[in-house]
């Protein structure tokens, strides 16, 4: 199956590009599975063979594409859509299709080059400068491979990302390595580069196209998700999916039973009864005529000094969830599945807000003070305190305050050095909302930047690829044109989604009100390793350092402590990150660098 990495070179001008085709001949030549195309006069791509769509001759995307209003896969450009894209740079792209896909595009203006990832891509888009020009690429093996990239950690991006781990900035946590976040368009016009965003996240929460009525919000989320679900699941000959019961994985259970693809699934359980949803998973596996295995998560499924981000510039992966991908894998294999789907991302998708910003913005614009009261009923319901105490805060927010939704930032167990690294750890462009925007509408695309980090996260190279099929372009731009108040009814969160999916799905499950939660798992985790974990922090490359409060630490991994629920997840983030930079640093030892000409 095609994976659709790949590597591309901006050269400065065609001589460069024909300089780095000399130095590394012998790399393009032992490619292997990889196909050479080149993109106008100064690009060269690089990718995985079936992998690349021409666009013209000058142009070519890699990827997925598929065109908007229809699970269909593009597999070609007319004559009139290749001439659209190059026009508009790529923008084009963003109305005709949706996918997971990264496009080059050489315009005869200035001689300029122009690389698009699309909105919620999990192709990876990862770029740096080099003696030959820009560098682009899905993974850090390629960019090494082609183009000489040198691994190298960059401690303050570390340090921001211990302190807002879903926030992915442009700049990764290796040093000249940046990431084109999905929506943003790299142009570089003889060797002067610029980041613009064709594709704009607040376009959809703009009053003039809101969804104002629940019914047609509902209709609209469910054509939305069903249509992405269809789209991604049709490539694949068998789907394995993770189900857990929860609302989210099991709205995508129901979207996969109208399509033609069959299904199977797993449901991963603590010896917890916190972490135990069979009861839930089997009324939908059942429901749908879905076959179900239950698994009991195991710690020895799980080794906490094997980072499965290693191949990605960032310590996004966690270790806990090594026995669920693992046993995921296993059967996937056994079944003859092709990729493994999930509910990653339902939450923020679906606005699953319990603040007072959704009440917030009635005070703004609802035409009357009932829909005002019904969201701070439910919300207050959701919460338990109180519908009168939650009027006063959204009374408060809207006169002392403006949209900006504000990120939460965790220093916990940093050191004070760490800390003064965290400046600008919470620097996002979606986190800064134009005028006019409801602080409502800002909260629910602050929980979309976190459900991009999921799928900008994923590893190209996984022999069976990991799908969230609820995290699309199609998906979000459906959901952010729902008010934020349509989403809370009578203390549901997510209520548009659940009324889309009622009639398909048992009703225990659409009214579901809890959640299981993997912590019993985490906590279990840190006792059977609780020697291991303390050598990897206290004697690791973190607290060398000097970005952990080792006395902090000693006194979270305190038995008692932990008993009683204190800073484990925090601990295993530091565990997770040490695990990383441990990686990058055997990495770059075993690195044997091309001889590349200055």
């Amino acid at each position: 199956m095609t994976t659709h990495r790949y590597f591309a070179l901006l050269a400065f001008d065609p001589a460069t590009r024909l300089a780095w085709e000399a130095a590394y001949a012998r790399v393009i030549a032992e490619a292997g599975t990889f196909a050479v195309q080149n993109v106008g006069p100064r690009v060269v791509v690089i990718a995985e063979q079936n992998g690349l769509v021409a666009i013209g001759d000058q142009g070519a995307v890699v990827g997925r594409l598929h065109a908007r209003q229809s699970t269909t896969t593009l597999h070609t450009f007319d004559a009139e859509a290749a001439r659209m894209a190059v026009r508009t740079q790529g923008a084009s792209l963003l109305r005709a299709c949706w996918g997971s896909y990264v496009a080059f595009i050489a315009t005869s203006a200035e001689d300029g080059v122009h690389v698009l990832r699309s909105p919620f891509g999990d192709l990876g888009c990862y770029w740096a400068r080099s003696p030959f020009g820009i560098l682009v690429g899905s993974d850090i093996d390629l960019l090494r491979r082609f183009g000489g990239y040198s691994l190298k950690v960059l401690w303050s991006a570390v340090v921001r990302h211990l302190v807002a781990s879903d926030l992915h900035a442009q700049q990764t946590c290796l040093e000249g390595l940046n990431e084109l976040l999905g929506g943003e368009r790299l142009s570089d016009r003889a060797g002067r580069y610029t980041v613009d965003k064709p594709w704009r996240v607040w376009d959809f929460v703009d009053a003039d196209v809101r969804i104002r009525d629940a019914g047609e919000a509902a209709d609209s989320v469910r054509d939305a998700v069903q249509a992405s679900v269809a789209a991604q699941a049709r490539s694949h000959s068998k789907i394995l999916l993770r189900l857990s019961g929860g609302l989210d994985s099991s709205i995508v259970a129901a979207s996969l039973a109208k399509t033609e693809t069959p299904c199977v699934a797993v449901t991963m359980v603590t010896r917890d009864r916190g972490g135990d949803e069979r009861r839930h998973a089997q009324s939908v596996a059942r429901h749908m005529g879905i076959p179900l295995s239950e698994v009991i998560r195991s710690t020895d499924l799980v080794d906490l000094a094997v980072s499965e981000a290693r191949t990605l510039p960032r310590p996004t992966a966690r270790a806990f969830a090594q026995a669920s991908l693992y046993v995921a894998s296993a059967l996937a294999r056994q079944y003859g599945a092709t990729a493994i789907f999930d509910g990653g991302g339902g939450d923020n998708m679906f606005a699953a807000l319990q603040s007072p910003a959704p009440v917030a913005d009635c005070l703004y614009r609802t035409g009357g003070w009932g829909h005002f009261w019904r969201t701070a009923r439910s919300i207050g319901i959701a919460a338990d305190t109180g519908t009168a105490y939650v009027a006063r805060r959204a009374i408060w927010r809207a006169a002392t305050r403006g949209p900006a939704y504000r990120w939460h930032t965790d220093l916990r167990l940093l050191s004070s050095k760490a800390c003064a690294m965290a400046r600008g750890a919470t620097d996002h462009p979606w986190l800064v909302p134009p005028k006019g925007v409801l602080p409502g509408s800002a909260a629910h695309v602050a929980l979309l930047v976190a459900a991009s980090s999921v799928v900008q996260s994923r590893d190209p190279q996984t022999a069976i690829p990991l799908c969230s099929p609820l995290i699309t372009q199609p998906v979000a731009e459906a959901c952010l044109r729902v008010p934020s108040w349509l989403w809370t009814q009578d203390g549901q969160n997510r209520a548009v989604a659940r009324n889309a999916f009622r009639d398909v799905l048992p009703s225990g499950i659409c009214d579901r009100r809890d959640k299981g939660l993997p912590d019993s798992f985490l906590i279990e985790l840190i006792e059977v390793n609780h020697r291991q974990i303390s050598s990897m922090l206290f004697d690791g490359l973190l607290a060398a350092e000097g970005l952990i409060d080792t006395a902090a630490l000693a006194e979270t991994l305190h038995p008692a402590r932990l008993a009683k629920g204190a800073g484990y997840i925090r601990v295993m983030q530091l565990v997770d990150t040490e695990a990383w930079v441990r990686s990058m640093l055997l990495q770059a030892q075993s690195l044997t660098r091309l001889s590349v000409p200055s």
